[in-house]
């Protein structure tokens, strides 16, 4: 009958509006569940890009440090550079101080034989000195005696006369 075909009609309209209901709770779900999927992928995108500026940000400033390390090092290679040709001079310095100093020994050494030498000699003329002062004292005492002698001689010869 009639009465019954719609029953029937209703009773699946009611079980596919029962369906449509559920099909709609569990639509309503998946769009619940894929907007906090969605939030935490939002998140972790969110962290990530705070990450990535901030390793970025590091990146940059070793950048800088690696530019400034790079110049100190050209510094202190120019400067190292400049000890070395120093060193080199001093080295040069060092060695011509050191022949100049051997001369120099080598100079002195004769000076001192020289004045050595020279110090024996005065010591041999001043030896030489004291006796011949010596013998020059004894011979001006026995002309003094042989002029007194003379001196009486004459007085006497004057005398006789």
């Amino acid at each position: 009958t009639m009465v019954e075909g719609l029953k029937e009609k209703l009773n699946q309209a009611v079980t596919t509006h029962q369906e449509l209901q559920e099909q709609r709770e569990k639509a309503f779900q998946n769009i619940s569940q894929l907007q906090q999927e969605l939030q935490v992928q939002q998140n972790e995108i969110s962290r990530e890009t705070r990450t990535k500026e901030k390793l970025v940000k590091e990146v940059k400033q070793l950048h800088a440090d690696m530019e400034n390390k790079m110049a100190d090092n050209r510094v202190l290679g120019l400067q190292s550079q400049k000890v070395k040709e120093e060193k080199q001079k001093l080295e040069q310095q060092l060695t011509e101080l050191k022949m100049l100093q051997e001369r120099s020994i080598r100079d002195l050494e004769q000076l001192q034989m020289k004045n050595a030498k020279l110090q024996q000699e005065c010591e041999h003329l001043s030896s030489a000195k004291e006796r011949l002062s010596l013998e020059n004292q004894q011979t001006a005492n026995k002309l003094k005696v042989r002029e007194e002698e003379v001196s009486l001689m004459h007085q006497e010869v004057t005398k006789q006369t």
